[in-house]
């Protein structure tokens, strides 16, 4: 796996088109009620409003008109997954959901994670949608423009916020955060954590090494170093 420091932040333009930013902004806005009304954990407190306080209890890319994106297979093409010899990173564990920022909502300073948690490592993604341009997302307190369909991949402890709306137009962003490791709790909350596995099938290197062939393409798929 390439290191993220997680104090830090990269981020990959056009990870999604800007006609696949509108259809799942179309999405959340249209079905924003029925997330909405999907009851939350009683014995979980959040500090976010609307959509955002619902990451918990649904995933977003389990949506049957999002799933035709194929997301999940996108991520294993990040430097973070890429497989090496130590492992194969055939696994992951997302979570998802969509933040629809109204009016006078936003987004508080947080992280994903804090050091002294105990949880299992993390990065954390997000993509802006729709909205009303120029919009801005402050990564440890500097101020981004936002632009759809760039992916940024931050470190688990790395402070980001989205100021208060103060357009009548909604801001939508989706977010992810994704695990390389599993434990009780993500492998038994398939509503909240979604399993997703390499297409092994499209993996030219999974080939090879099955075959026992040699990796002589080092600028193939998942190039293991040896």
């Amino acid at each position: 796996m390439v290191h993220l420091d997680p104090y830090k932040k990269v981020e990959f333009p056009n990870f999604l088109t800007e006609e696949e930013c509108l259809h799942v902004a179309h999405i959340l806005r249209r079905d924003e009620h029925k997330i909405l009304s999907i009851p939350s954990h009683d014995s979980e407190e959040t500090l976010y409003t609307g959509t955002t306080s619902k990451y918990n209890v649904y995933n977003l890319l389990t949506h049957p008109d999002i799933r035709p994106l194929e997301i999940p297979n996108r991520l294993f093409t990040l430097p973070f997954f890429t497989p090496r010899k130590e492992h194969w990173f055939s696994e992951l564990w997302v979570q998802s959901w969509g933040n629809v920022l109204h009016q006078t909502e936003r987004l508080t300073e947080h992280t994903h994670n804090t050091p002294d948690s105990g949880a299992k490592p993390l990065v954390a993604c997000s993509i802006y949608l729709d909205g009303l341009d120029p919009n801005y997302t402050h990564w440890n307190g500097i101020p981004q423009r936002n632009e759809r369909g760039t992916l940024h991949v931050a470190g688990m402890y790395h402070p980001h916020e989205v100021k208060q709306n103060i357009h009548t137009t909604p801001r939508i962003s989706m977010a992810m955060d994704i695990y390389w490791e599993d434990d009780e709790i993500i492998r038994n909350d398939s509503t909240r954590f979604l399993h997703i596995k390499r297409p092994t099938h499209i993996s030219e290197d999974h080939i090879r090494r099955m075959k026992g062939n040699k990796n002589d393409d080092i600028h193939g798929h998942g190039v293991v170093i040896e």
